[in-house]
């Protein structure tokens, strides 16, 4: 689902360290195919930034309603 970087079936902060530490050192901070799509979600469709990571820290302090926050 829409920002469940991790694929653990939640939306949760997790998600959030997952993309922060995913976009800093890809190569150490793997995410799976599926947890790269559920993380889109802002400008959907340009690939994973910190403002995913953003967006779903929005999402979970109930300052937006639903994921993905735009589109690109």
């Amino acid at each position: 689902s829409w920002g469940d970087a991790d694929c653990n079936g939640k939306v949760e902060i997790n998600d959030v360290v997952l993309v922060m530490s995913y976009v800093s050192n890809k190569t150490a901070n793997v995410i799976t195919q599926d947890g790269l799509v559920n993380a889109d979600v802002n400008a959907n469709g340009d690939g994973i930034s910190s403002m995913d990571a953003l967006a779903i820290q929005r999402y979970l302090a109930n300052i937006i309603s639903e994921l993905p926050e735009s589109y690109l």
